[in-house]
């Protein structure tokens, strides 16, 4: 029942189905039949109670092996949301909470799992050709090697012949070494080209990660090209002194962001959209306040109006913002304007 129950691999049990049921109904019933039929000889046989225990051991160990088999599947899937518990999180709060700013752990968590498929995928590749090389040696046994070195001797020179003579054990050792290391060449010239394979992926995957990057980087220069463009008018230390000091009485955050993206809807102007925007910022700024949520709250409004009107959306980081405020101001508001951010933000 042992042996039916085990699967291809080493320490692996099939899963309990039916064919697995019947096979094992079709060993007891053999193994009944063989006892009586040893109990002959004596005008014996088993009788039904004996029988009925055979088979109701039968249903208790593969009952054990079923709830065996379902506890190792729970402990598994909980390894595996342990083990991956931040990657999941990640991924949750990136689906629920629209454009939440994950760069960062977006690109770890790829990493992670790209490092996992390929030492995944190497493994079970090198595993199938280990077991492709020695399944061409399954045969091999003493007697297969003993026939191997008879067989030689047709063709021995007049020492060997001797040396196989007065001792057999040494030549058979001796044949059976060469053939072993012959096999360990062989898979590790298949696992080195199977690792080249794998490194050719990484190396690919990694360029196409250097090329995105590298695309991102200069829509967003251009982006910032465009702005700066528009008007060479640089923002002085008054500007940012009478930024949303009068405007901005008793209106909420959403009122004041929907004002600002509705006018970039109407006028579908980027540059004009970022001097808008700007005037919020530095509000917050004179008041210490961190941007990131409020960078936040914009991507999605600007989801929210331009998810059907528009199939793209301009990619807005907190980091281009600053960039570009730092470059239209003038020498008398930057300064002042770095030290603001230095108080709850990201300094470039």
């Amino acid at each position: 029942m042992i042996n039916a129950t085990r699967g291809n691999n080493v320490n692996e049990t099939r899963q309990i189905q039916t064919d697995l049921i019947q096979k094992i109904v079709g060993v007891i019933n053999t193994l009944i039949k063989a006892i009586n039929l040893e109990l002959h000889l004596f005008g014996l046989s088993l009788n039904k109670p004996l029988k009925s225990t055979f088979h109701t051991c039968a249903i208790v160990l593969l009952t054990k092996y079923y709830y065996n088999e379902q506890q190792n599947h729970f402990l598994q899937t909980l390894s595996t949301l342990s083990d991956r518990r931040n990657d999941l999180r990640s991924y949750f709060i990136s689906m629920v909470v629209p454009n939440t700013s994950t760069d960062v752990d977006s690109g770890l968590s790829l990493c992670k799992q790209v490092k996992e498929y390929i030492l995944k995928s190497l493994l079970e590749e090198g595993q199938r050709k280990i077991n492709f090389e020695l399944q061409q040696y399954d045969c091999s046994n003493r007697k297969w090697i003993q026939d191997r070195c008879d067989g030689k001797l047709v063709t021995a020179d007049k020492q060997w012949f001797m040396d196989y003579i007065e001792n057999p054990t040494k030549i058979i050792e001796h044949f059976f070494n060469d053939m072993w290391n012959d096999i360990q060449k062989s898979i590790n010239q298949s696992l080195v080209q199977l690792k080249a394979n794998h490194n050719d992926a990484l190396e690919h995957f990694f360029h196409c990660i250097q090329d995105l990057n590298q695309q991102k980087q200069r829509e967003e220069v251009n982006l910032i090209l465009s702005c700066l463009h528009v008007s060479a008018e640089k923002l002085h230390l008054s500007d940012l002194v009478q930024a949303g000091e009068l405007m901005y009485i008793g209106k909420k955050r959403d009122e004041i962001l929907s004002t600002i993206v509705g006018d970039y809807r109407r006028k579908k102007n980027f540059p004009a959209f970022i001097e808008d925007y700007l005037i919020p910022v530095m509000y917050l700024l004179k008041r210490h306040q961190n941007l990131d949520d409020f960078m936040e709250a914009l991507s999605f409004k600007l989801s929210q109006v331009f998810s059907v009107t528009l199939p793209t959306i301009p990619k807005i980081s907190l980091r281009m913002l600053i960039h570009i405020l730092s470059l239209k101001s003038d020498l008398s508001s930057g300064p002042m304007i770095m030290t603001l951010l230095a108080k709850r933000n990201p300094v470039p």
